[in-house]
C-alpha cells in the first residue's frame, strides 16, 4: 500500500499537489496542452461564424433565424471549448491516481484510458458550469428587483429620494450580489469539483459522479477552494504576461499575430496552472475516500489478497 494513501492534513495536501507537480512537470503539461488547442479552435470557428452570420433586418423571420444561428454558435463552441477540459481533467484525474499510489503511465495511456469516458465528463463539465452560470443569473435577478421597484415608485413619485444616495444604495447592492453571486459560483465549483474523479476511478455516469462528489466534498469545501485559488493565482498572472505582446498586436490592428499570440499565452497559461486544479482535487478526492470509507485499509486488503488469488489460479492450472 502506498504510504502517501493516508488520511492528509490541508497543509500536506498542498505539498504533495507542488511535489507532484514540480517532479512530473512536462508530463502534466503535455496533458494540460489540449484545452487550449480546443478552445484556440472554438474561437477560430467564432470568428469564421462571424463572417457567415446573415444580417439583421427588421422581419421576424430573420430575427429569428440570426437567433437561432446564435444559439447553434454558442453550442458548437461550448462543446469544442469544453470537450478538450473535459479530457484534460479526466486524462490528469488518472495519471494523478497512477501516480500517487506508486505506479507509472504515459500521456498516450492517460488519454486512452478515459476516451470512453469523455461524453460523460463533458456533461459533468457543462453541467456544472451551466449551474454557475444560472446561479449568476439567479443573484443578477435578486438585485435588479428592488432597484426596478424603487425607480417604479420614483417614478410615479409614491417615493421620494435623493439622486445621490440612490446611486450609492445602487452602488453597494450591486456589490454586494456581485460578491454573493461570486461566492455562490464557486461554492458550486468546489461542491462538485471532485466529479470528474469519481467518473474516471470509479467509472460512474454523469449523475451519480456529481452526487459522488457533493458527498465527499462535504466539509472540506474551503480545502478545495485553496486548491482552486492557486490555480487563479498560478495561471492568471501567466496570462496576462503573455498577452501583453497580444495588447500591441490588437492596438495596430494586426488581426492574425493577435490571434496567434493569443493562442501561445493560453497554451502557456493553461499548461502552467491547469495541472494543479486537478491534481488537487484527485488528492482531494482520494484523502475524502481515506476519512470516510477507509479507502486505504480497502487497497490494503486488495494488495495481500492478490497474491493468494494468484497462486490459486496456478495451482488450478498445474491441476
Amino acid at each position: 500500500m502506498s504510504s502517501v494513501l493516508r488520511p492528509m492534513s490541508t497543509g500536506e495536501v498542498l505539498d504533495r499537489t507542488f511535489v507532484l507537480y514540480r517532479s512530473n512537470f512536462l508530463f502534466f503539461a503535455g496533458i494540460a496542452t489540449l484545452p487550449a488547442l480546443t478552445f484556440f479552435v472554438a474561437i477560430f470557428l467564432i470568428k469564421i461564424s462571424g463572417k457567415l452570420m446573415p444580417g439583421w433586418n427588421a422581419d421576424a423571420t430573420s430575427v429569428l433565424m440570426s437567433m437561432l444561428l446564435v444559439l447553434a454558435y454558442l453550442a458548437v463552441f461550448l462543446s469544442v471549448a469544453f470537450l478538450g477540459v473535459a479530457m484534460a481533467a479526466g486524462a490528469t484525474v488518472y495519471a494523478v491516481s497512477r501516480i500517487h499510489l506508486g505506479h507509472t503511465t504515459t500521456i498516450r495511456e492517460s488519454y486512452r484510458q478515459i476516451g470512453r469516458l469523455s461524453g460523460r465528463i463533458l456533461r459533468i463539465v457543462l453541467t456544472v458550469v451551466l449551474r454557475m452560470f444560472l446561479s449568476w443569473i439567479g443573484v443578477y435577478l435578486l438585485a435588479i428587483a428592488p432597484a426596478l421597484l424603487i425607480q417604479g415608485l420614483i417614478t410615479t413619485r409614491m417615493l421620494s429620494a435623493n439622486r445621490l444616495m440612490l446611486q450609492i444604495f445602487f452602488g453597494l447592492l450591486g456589490a454586494g450580489f456581485l460578491f454573493g453571486g461570486l461566492f455562490w459560483s464557486m461554492r458550486i465549483a468546489c461542491r462538485y469539483s471532485l466529479a470528474v474523479a469519481g467518473c474516471v476511478l470509479e467509472r460512474l455516469k454523469a449523475r451519480p459522479a456529481l452526487k459522488r462528489s457533493k458527498y465527499l466534498a462535504k466539509g472540506v469545501l474551503f480545502r478545495i477552494f485553496l486548491v482552486c485559488l492557486l490555480v487563479v493565482f498560478v495561471g492568471l498572472p501567466v496570462y496576462f504576461v503573455t498577452q501583453m505582446p497580444g495588447m500591441f498586436f490588437n492596438y495596430m490592428d494586426h488581426g492574425t499575430p493577435n490571434l496567434i499570440q493569443e493562442f501561445c499565452g493560453s497554451l502557456i497559461a493553461t499548461a502552467l496552472a491547469f495541472p494543479i486544479g486537478a491534481i488537487g482535487t484527485c488528492l482531494v478526492y482520494y484523502d475524502q475516500r481515506v476519512r470516510k470509507e477507509a479507502f486505504d485499509l480497502q487497497v490494503m486488503m486488495e494488495s495481500l489478497a492478490k497474491p493468494a488469488l494468484e497462486q490459486a489460479a496456478a495451482v488450478s492450472s498445474i491441476g
